[in-house]
C-alpha cells in the first residue's frame, strides 16, 4: 500500500513559512526524483526541497532517472521534458509501464500552450515552466502530495483531533470515547 503523507504541525524553516512539514505515514521524509539535465537548477531545487524536510534523488539524464526510479519509487516525480537522450515524456511512458502510479509535475522551458497539454494529457498530473518561482513550485508539488492517493486513510486508520476521532472504516466519530450521533 502506498503510504500517506502525514503532518507534523512543529516550528522549521520552510519555503513557504510557516506551513506544517510533510512526511509519509510510517514518519519518514517524503522522497522526490528531480530529473533534469542543468546541473545549477538541480542544485537550487534540490536546496528548496530540502528546506520541506523532503529527500531529493537527481538524475541528469533518462537512463539514470529510470534506473533510479526502479531502484527506490518516490513520492514525486519533478521531470523535465527536454532531457539529453530521451525526452521528459518517454521518461514517463517507461515509468508508468514499470512501476506505481507516482505524481508527476513537468517542469520543463518548452512553454507552448501545445506543449503544455502534450505534458498532461501524456500522464502529467502538472506542468510548469522556466523561468519558474520556487515558491510556486512548493506550493504545486504539496498540492500533488495532497490530492494524490497518499491521503486515502488505510481502512484501519484512525484520525485524531484530542479527544475526538474519526475511525476511517467505519466513519465513526467520537469524542472522549462517546460515539457522536
Amino acid at each position: 500500500m502506498t503510504s500517506a503523507p502525514v503532518e507534523d504541525h512543529g516550528p522549521r524553516r520552510a519555503i513557504l513559512g510557516k506551513l506544517p512539514r510533510m512526511y509519509r505515514a510510517d514518519g519518514s521524509p517524503i522522497r522526490v526524483l528531480l530529473v533534469d539535465d542543468e546541473r545549477a537548477l538541480t542544485n537550487l531545487v534540490r536546496m528548496a526541497l530540502n528546506y520541506e524536510g523532503w529527500e531529493i534523488d537527481v538524475a541528469h539524464d533518462a537512463a539514470e532517472a529510470v534506473e533510479k526510479y526502479q531502484a527506490n519509487t518516490p513520492d514525486l516525480l519533478v521531470l523535465d521534458i527536454m532531457l539529453p537522450d530521451m525526452d521528459g515524456l518517454g521518461v514517463l511512458a517507461q515509468i508508468r509501464e514499470s512501476g506505481p502510479y507516482t505524481p508527476t509535475l513537468f517542469l520543463t522551458a518548452r512553454d507552448s500552450v501545445a506543449d503544455r497539454v502534450t505534458g498532461l494529457t501524456s500522464g502529467g498530473d502538472d506542468y510548469m515552466t522556466k523561468p519558474f518561482s520556487l515558491e510556486e513550485l512548493v506550493a504545486r508539488l504539496r498540492g500533488l502530495l495532497r490530492r494524490s492517493a497518499y491521503l486515502t486513510p488505510a481502512d484501519d486508520e484512525t484520525l485524531a483531533v484530542g479527544d475526538l476521532a474519526l475511525d476511517a472504516a467505519s466513519r465513526e466519530v467520537t469524542r472522549a470515547g462517546e460515539p457522536i450521533s
